[in-house]
């Protein structure tokens, strides 16, 4: 049992010199032992007089640990369910701190730095929020109408990331994580070759044991966009690599399988997508996550190519069972065009027209070339 002394100790090295002692790897977390910035007193010795019987809170690394943990201890004595959500913001830290500082509910705020920090409410109640590089996190914790109802607020005032796509870029695992919005998400008039509604489809595909779509057709027919609603739709988080040396490691394929990204995004596959006859080295880890001993339920794998036949692709990867199909992507006829444009309120045009002809009205502005990667 701790004495009065060791927490005297303990509280002298959070408010002191916490570094005193620590190891070098341990000194890189200053910001959670000594806020840079707070706008509310820490509190004093006197908080932690009910502490001496209880242990757990001597195992905290950190102030805000300390203060939460208490918190959701007095939920749990009180017999209070503890709900907890979170949600991305894609605006600034600023932003986020004015809307705090402008709420009119009675508040505590416990700021950990210019990044991080803490707004707590009356009922044993909190929010903690975070900065990334292009996002807020906000995480809710307390009754389920305080996390429904401040969930709402900050969905109405700000716009909301629901899904994910992490871009690997080195083969040690390096990535990036770029929010999908539910801007420019795709209509149903947009694919007049599918057998059925575009929803459905998406519905019929993540529903299915089969893990594989091929997406096969020309530049500037959909098929980014078609994946793009998929993830919006389903609100389903990727993971995508554009770098052939990096999908040549077993890093990736166990990443994906053993995480939350439940899409293997490869876009512009024609090199990946060819006979392990012709000596492609990769094809083999795509069959054994996609229905082989790795394979793992719910996970998805989609390819794009331009490839010009289905008679390029290895014939296992696309083999029923593993392969949910192979949508084959077209330009639209005039007939079908005209009833997108229609439905979008955009001028009509003549003959047939790709997707991008269509939006981009520059098929006489001089050819760009092709990009070769990028989820856009």
């Amino acid at each position: 049992m701790p004495t009065r002394q060791e927490i005297d100790h303990f509280l002298k090295i959070a408010r002191g010199n916490p570094y005193r002692g620590l190891s070098r790897k341990r000194n890189k977390r200053k910001d959670s032992l000594m806020p840079q910035h707070y706008t509310d007193d820490i509190p004093g010795p006197h908080m932690f007089d009910d502490l001496t019987h209880n242990p757990f809170h001597m195992a905290a690394s950190s102030v805000d640990d300390i203060i939460t943990s208490q918190i959701l201890q007095k939920r749990f004595l009180a017999n209070k369910d503890v709900e907890l959500e979170r949600i991305y913001l894609l605006t600034d830290v600023r932003t986020v701190r004015k809307f705090i500082a402008a709420l009119k509910e009675p508040k505590r705020i416990f700021s950990m730095s210019e990044d991080h920090g803490y707004v707590f409410f009356a009922d044993d109640c909190y929010w903690e929020y975070g900065a990334d590089s292009n996002m807020v996190r906000v995480k809710f914790v307390g009754g389920k109408d305080f996390v429904g109802s401040w969930s709402k607020k900050l969905s109405e005032e700000f716009t909301i990331a629901k899904s994910f796509v992490e871009w690997m870029y080195t083969s040690d695992g390096n990535s990036a994580t770029v929010p999908i919005t539910d801007e420019k998400q795709p209509l149903p008039e947009m694919y007049p070759f599918l057998s059925k509604d575009l929803f459905e489809y998406y519905d019929d595909y993540m529903d299915s044991s089969a893990s594989v779509l091929v997406l096969l057709g020309p530049p500037g027919t959909g098929k980014t966009s078609f994946i793009r609603g998929l993830l919006q739709y389903t609100k389903t988080n990727a993971l995508v690599s554009y770098d052939a040396s990096i999908l040549e490691k077993d890093y990736i394929f166990a990443r994906f399988v053993e995480g939350q990204n439940n899409v293997m995004i490869l876009e512009d596959a024609d090199t990946f997508l060819g006979s392990r006859t012709e000596g492609n080295d990769v094809m083999h880890k795509f069959l054994n996550v996609g229905d082989g001993l790795i394979t793992s339920k719910g996970k998805k794998m989609i390819f794009s190519t331009n490839l010009p036949s289905i008679k390029d692709i290895d014939p296992a990867l696309i083999r029923p069972g593993r392969c949910f199909d192979v949508l084959e992507f077209r330009a639209m006829q005039e007939t079908e065009h005209q009833v997108l444009a229609d439905k979008l309120g955009i001028d009509r045009m003549t003959g047939e027209k790709t997707l991008a002809e269509l939006f981009h009205s520059q098929i006489h502005a001089p050819k760009v070339k092709r990009r070769n990667m990028g989820f856009y």
